[in-house]
């Protein structure tokens, strides 16, 4: 591999930037960086679903019975989704 010394980068910077500067001037723009946005941090965040308000209040419990995540995760699940299951069914014609 062939290294450059100073002088020879130095050429090929400026050939470089003389290419996209006519470039630039040929499509009438001129090149910017991208700004990253800032974020608002007095910004409220978003409400907390009603499944992970309910897990959140039973965890403890649910975490004693059973040490597995997998198994708490199914747990909460059932326990959740079983009385709406029943309200829906009842209230159906």
């Amino acid at each position: 591999m062939k290294l450059l010394n100073d002088e020879q980068k130095l050429k090929t910077k400026w050939i470089y930037l003389i290419s996209i500067s006519s470039l630039c001037r040929k499509l009438n723009k001129t090149i910017r960086k991208k700004r990253k946005k800032h974020k608002d941090p007095l910004k409220p965040k978003h409400p907390i679903s009603a499944f992970l308000v309910y897990a959140n209040e039973r965890r403890a419990a649910f975490r004693e019975e059973n040490k597995n995540v997998l198994e708490v995760a199914k747990k909460y699940k059932k326990t959740y989704l079983e009385p709406m299951e029943e309200y829906k069914r009842t209230k159906r014609p």
